[in-house]
C-alpha cells in the first residue's frame, strides 16, 4: 500500500492520516484501489489507511499500460508494470462491488443486497440472479489468487439487472457461458478467476 498524498511539512509517510491506496496490474490496467488495510482493517484503524477523497467521491481509478509507461517515462520513481502486484480475485471483487450503482450491493466489504431496489432482469428471475452474485462475491472475497479482467467473450451472454432507485439503471452485473456465472465490471470487463488466468 502507498500513501499517494503525503505531509507537506515534513515530507514523511503516516505523518497524516489517510490519502492511502493499492496498486495493482491486471491485464493491460494498472488500477488505483483504497487501501486492503482500509477496507479489510486488521484493527479497528481505518481512518488512517481512508483513500484519497476523489477515489471515495468519483470511484475507483485506472489507466492503460501505455499511459503508464508515458509516465514513467517522466517519472523513474515510477516501478516497471511487471513489477506492480497482480490483481487478486478478492480485490476484483472489491472492484465489483464498489462500481454497483446505487450502492445496490451494501457498503464494501459487507454484501447486503438491496433487493428491493431490483426489480427484473434481462434473461432469468432476477431473484436467482442475486443470489447468484451474492454467493460468487462471498466465496471470490475468500480468494487472494491473482484475477483477470477481459472483454465478454462471443458465447457469453450479459445478463443485466434492472434497478428502480433514485432513477431507472440497466446494470450489466453477470455473464453466462452456458456453463458458468462471472461477475462482469464496469459493463464490459469479465472478471476472470483464477484457472483463467495467464
Amino acid at each position: 500500500d502507498t500513501q499517494f498524498l503525503i505531509c507537506t511539512e515534513c515530507g514523511y509517510t503516516h505523518c497524516k492520516p489517510g490519502d492511502w491506496v493499492s496498486v495493482r496490474r491486471a491485464d493491460s490496467l494498472v488500477l488505483i484501489l483504497p487501501s486492503v488495510d482500509y477496507v479489510w482493517p486488521e484493527d479497528n484503524n481505518r481512518d488512517e489507511y481512508r483513500p484519497p477523497a476523489y477515489i471515495r467521491k468519483r470511484g475507483i481509478a485506472y489507466l492503460d499500460r501505455s499511459t503508464y509507461e508515458s509516465l514513467r517515462s517522466r517519472n523513474s520513481s515510477f516501478p516497471e508494470f511487471r513489477y506492480l502486484h497482480p490483481l487478486t480475485l478478492r480485490e476484483a471483487t472489491l472492484l465489483f462491488h464498489w462500481d454497483a450503482p446505487q450502492q445496490v450491493l451494501g457498503e464494501p466489504p459487507e454484501v447486503h443486497i438491496r433487493r428491493d431496489i431490483v426489480v427484473g432482469a434481462s434473461e432469468g428471475d432476477h431473484i436467482e440472479h442475486l443470489q447468484r452474485i451474492e454467493t460468487l462475491m462471498r466465496l471470490q472475497y475468500e480468494d487472494n489468487s491473482p484475477a483477470g479482467l477481459r472483454p465478454a467473450a462471443a458465447n457469453e451472454q450479459v445478463i443485466s439487472l434492472y434497478l428502480h432507485g433514485p432513477e431507472f439503471v440497466e446494470w450489466n452485473a453477470l455473464v453466462f457461458n452456458g456453463a458458468e456465472y462471472r461477475l462482469i465490471l464496469d459493463g464490459s470487463k469479465v472478471i476472470d478467476l483464477p484457472k483463467f488466468c495467464d
